[in-house]
């Protein structure tokens, strides 16, 4: 299953999913993967304005579709930039739930650990007033809260850290700051850095593409949907 980033949508993003979905196929002759992308309200058809509580909302009606619709199946959440925290956070509280789905891995390309933490990355100046004013933001992203949720449950995901080598947009501290709050939460986890790939490139590199078939492929031992 599939949460994109914030300027982007679900029309540019399949020519990607759809290269990825090979590769993972190719390798996995003996299940079936299926990928099911969402678009949050107000992106592309999808009616609504986004809000973090609406798209919190929208990502869970997207997982209980999969449960509903896809019963026997495993299933890997994939979110991109922002969007891994959207597939963060939609995996903790899914985790949460009584009957919760069997949501098997977890995959954060390009992520980082929440948006306050990237407004001060963006604007480091002293005299530039944007950090300061991160309790006034209306989105906050927390993808070490999240996690924590997440090692708090007692069937915990298997992640995949994608980074981008060449990322312009996230700094380099931020995925490793994500690696060492999966190590402290004890937390099982790969990272993989594309090299020479930036921010929007790192599904997009061979060698991305290479590493998330390959993830795919790991748990594809029975039938999956990739949200």
């Amino acid at each position: 299953m599939c949460f994109c980033s914030n300027g982007s949508s679900t029309p540019p993003r399949l020519p990607l999913l759809s290269k990825v979905l090979t590769a993972a196929n190719r390798q996995s002759s003996d299940a079936e993967l299926v990928m099911a992308a969402l678009s949050y309200r107000g992106y592309w058809t999808s009616s609504g304005r986004p809000s973090q509580h609406g798209i919190e909302k929208d990502a869970q009606a997207f997982v209980q579709w999969a449960e509903t619709n896809f019963p026997s199946c495993d299933i890997v959440l994939w979110g991109q930039s922002i969007g891994a925290g959207i597939a963060a956070h939609a995996c903790a509280t899914s985790l949460g739930r009584d009957e919760s789905p069997k949501i098997v891995a977890l995959i954060l390309e390009t992520p980082f650990v929440s948006i306050r933490r990237m407004l001060a990355a963006l604007y480091p100046e002293r005299w530039v007033p944007y950090k300061y004013l991160w309790p006034f933001l209306r989105n906050w992203w927390d993808t070490e809260q999240a996690l924590a949720l997440i090692a708090a449950q007692a069937r915990r995901p298997e992640i995949l850290l994608l980074a981008a080598a060449q990322d312009e947009v996230v700094p380099a501290t931020e995925v490793e700051d994500i690696e060492s709050i999966c190590k402290r939460q004890g937390l099982l986890y790969t990272r993989f850095d594309v090299p020479r790939a930036l921010h929007n490139e790192a599904s997009s590199r061979a060698s991305g593409v290479q590493a998330l078939a390959n993830f795919l492929h790991k748990h594809s031992g029975y039938s999956s949907v990739i949200s």
